[in-house]
Formats: structure tokens, C-alpha cells, sequence
């Protein structure tokens, strides 16, 4: 290579080195400008569901570092299935994200056999937002005060079993709701709705029994004396409510749940555009309001590192797969 440079004339070698910096510099160009058009996130669950208000909660700050447009786009069905499997098949360019949750990267792997994404090889885990308990809850028309006294409730019904709801098959609020029934060995039928927001219609007047959602969600109807808390799926008792046992306080250690949502991004994108991306949203998490606006829904802004939650996604692909198949969930 050097007895080819050195034989050229000095002008032609000029012209050549000028062209050769001139692609690196076009090069180093096009990594640096990313993003150049509207980035969307994909909400996989219905409009107004935890994931939704994250989603966009994250994007309105990133989209304002970036200086870009960030819209957030539901598209709900088969527990989050459809809007990741959406997202696993979207050009590995940084355009189009998902605001992926413990459902669509966990719990989706012990339901579905032939699941049509890959939670792990599909995927790059860009940041865990933020993550909440789920509250038990039961109306007034249930004569229990109590966990203990809701199971012997329930299973002095057994001709006309109780009820719970949920936002849809798959949901977390279907798993715990399966967990229990298993673990706690009581009659207890699920009834499924298109989106937790549309429960409450049913749920307050008696028509379905219980219900579990997170805590500030709840809190409204709680504090007015219209649905009583049984329970909480966190390790810990909420602050918000501290008189109410965990499940694993009740003996039903399975069912310790905590509920989380992050942004991901197609495999194969880009290194620079990932870490432009974990900038930004590390920025937006790291802003004392934002982390107050979810502290005061009832989340907390996750810390971790992006090698922590991708092994944390295998470890849930993992637990969910185990509780799918010893609950005969698996289809």
C-alpha cells in the first residue's frame, strides 16, 4: 500500500485522501444525526393503561431533548402480543419503539406456545421506566374486610363461584387472578374486559366481584369507601397503604408481583442510536418532577443499567415460563 502511495503524483494523492476523509466524515455525519424524522412507541396495551401514560410521559421529555416529534400509538390485543410482535418486524432503525411491560417480556412466554415474537432475540431492552404494585381489590357488595375472610368466602360459594376482572386474557391482573385461584384452592372465575379502564362499571355496582390494578388507579375509589383493598403484589407494603398485607405475607408467595415498563428496540439497531436514545430517556428519568408525577401515581422511576434489565427480562422469560406450564396456562 505504501509503494502504491508513494509512486502517485502528490496532486492525485491529494485528491484521494480529500475523497477518502470525505466518506469517513460522511460517515461520522450520518451516526451523529440520528433522530432526522418522528420516532413513535408502540403501546401495546389499550389507550389510558399504565404503559400508555408511561409511554408518553417518557416521550413528551425525550421528545423535547431530541428535538424531534414522539408520538405514542396503541395498538392492544393477545396480552401486548400484538403491538410487540408489531414492533419486532419494524426496521431495526430507532423510529419505531415499544413501551414493552412484564406482560409482553415476561408473562406472554408461559402463555403462548408459539409466541410470534422473541422477547429476548427480538429486542434490545433500551431503559426500565418506571414500575408499581398491583392492589387487590373487592366492592362493598363482598361481605369480607379482610384476605383470609375473602377466601373463605369464596370458597363457601362454590355452586356460584366469585369473580374477578381483568383488562383482557394475558393481562397481569389474568395471572394474579390465576395464581390466587391455584394457590389459594377457591372457585373463582375470570372475567376478561377490553382494557382495565372498563371495569370499574361493572366492578363498583357489584356485577363482577374483584379486581386488581395499581394503587393510584385505585386510590380514588378507595379512599371514598367504594372498593376495599385486600392485598398488595408488591415485597413490601405500600406507604400509600400500609395496613395491607403483601401476598407473600398471606402465604401466596407466587403471586409478589411487581408490575414494570420499559423501552425497547428492535434487534439489530444501531449502537449510536440506542445510546442516543438511553441518554435521552435517562435525562427525562432523572427529572425530580417526572419523578414525582409517577411517584405520585403510585411508580417508582426505575435506576438500573441497560445490562441489569436485559437480564432482568430473561429472568422474568424464565419465572413465567415455569408458572405457565404448573398452571396449565400454556396454549
Amino acid at each position: 500500500m505504501a509503494n502504491i502511495v508513494n509512486s502517485l503524483p502528490g496532486a492525485r494523492l491529494r485528491v484521494i485522501l480529500a475523497a477518502f476523509i470525505s466518506v469517513l466524515s460522511a460517515g461520522a455525519f450520518a451516526q451523529a444525526a440520528y433522530p432526522t424524522q418522528p420516532i413513535r412507541i408502540i403501546n401495546p396495551s389499550a389507550a389510558g393503561s399504565s404503559s400508555d401514560i408511561s409511554a408518553r410521559r417518557l416521550a413528551d421529555g425525550m421528545a423535547k431533548i431530541l428535538n424531534t416529534t414522539i408520538t405514542v400509538e396503541s395498538r392492544p390485543g393477545a396480552g401486548g402480543g400484538i403491538g410487540s410482535e408489531f414492533v419486532a418486524r419494524a426496521p431495526a432503525d430507532g423510529y419505531t419503539l415499544l413501551a414493552g411491560t412484564i406482560n409482553t417480556h415476561g408473562i406472554n412466554s408461559g402463555l403462548y406456545k408459539s409466541l410470534r415474537y422473541d422477547p429476548v432475540k427480538d429486542f434490545i431492552p433500551v431503559i426500565k421506566i418506571n414500575s408499581f404494585a398491583n392492589v387487590f381489590v373487592v366492592n362493598q357488595q363482598v361481605k369480607a374486610n379482610s384476605f383470609t375472610e375473602f377466601v373463605a368466602l369464596a370458597k363457601s360459594r362454590s355452586a356460584e363461584p366469585m369473580t374477578f376482572a381483568s383488562g383482557g386474557q394475558g393481562t397481569t391482573m389474568h395471572i394474579l387472578g390465576e395464581l390466587i385461584k391455584n394457590d389459594a384452592a377457591i372457585p373463582y372465575t375470570h372475567v376478561p374486559y377490553p382494557g382495565s379502564p372498563k371495569v370499574f362499571s361493572d366492578l363498583i355496582p357489584g356485577r363482577v366481584d374483584s379486581f386488581f390494578a395499581g394503587s393510584a388507579l385505585l386510590k380514588p375509589f378507595i379512599d371514598a369507601g367504594t372498593l376495599k383493598p385486600l392485598a398488595v403484589s408488591s415485597s413490601t407494603r405500600l406507604p400509600s397503604l400500609p395496613n395491607v398485607p403483601t401476598m407473600r405475607e398471606l402465604g401466596l408467595q407466587r403471586a409478589e408481583m411487581q408490575i414494570w415498563i420499559g423501552l425497547f428496540a428492535p434487534a439489530n439497531t444501531p449502537a449510536n442510536v440506542i445510546e442516543t436514545l438511553t441518554k435521552a430517556a435517562r435525562q427525562v428519568l432523572g427529572d425530580p418532577a417526572i419523578i414525582q408525577a409517577f411517584r405520585n401515581e403510585g411508580s417508582t422511576v426505575e435506576k438500573g443499567t441497560q445490562p441489569e434489565f436485559a437480564a432482568e427480562v430473561q429472568s422474568e422469560v424464565t419465572r413465567w415460563k415455569k408458572i405457565g406450564t404448573e398452571l396449565n396456562l400454556t396454549n
